[in-house]
């Protein structure tokens, strides 16, 4: 964790979670206390205790048991993607942000042209 990622986080009115497994990557124990105790916290509330949806990719956290069973008793519509397919239907990367990357780098190219001082910029 880097201290600039909370630079904006206003401490009064944000929430934010954190959670460490011993290898370093995500456990199911982890996620089912992601979608208990954070998800289907928040969302219960805000869809007035009916139906709500959770899309996630086909991680061996997700795709188990205790993920499935407890979505759907409790009123969680999960979708369950390929996680080859996840990039592509995220529309905020695939609608707004490549057509923004693209004039981004061509914006970089045209600087980098017009003049001899620069030869690369890097994000």
């Amino acid at each position: 964790m880097q201290d600039s990622w909370l630079e904006d986080f206003d401490h009064s009115s944000d929430e934010a979670y954190f959670a460490t497994s011993s290898k370093d990557w995500t456990s199911e124990n982890l996620d089912i206390f992601w979608l208990e105790k954070i998800f289907d916290y928040h969302t219960q509330k805000k869809t007035n205790y009916v139906y709500h949806l959770l899309l996630v990719d086909d991680h061996l956290s997700h795709v188990n048991f205790w993920f499935i069973n407890y979505c759907d008793q409790n009123w969680i519509l999960l979708i369950i993607l390929s996680s080859h397919l996840t990039h592509w239907l995220q529309s905020l990367d695939v609608e707004i942000f490549s057509s923004l990357t693209h004039t981004y780098f061509t914006e970089i190219d045209k600087l980098i042209q017009s003049n001899s001082d620069f030869t690369q910029i890097t994000k």
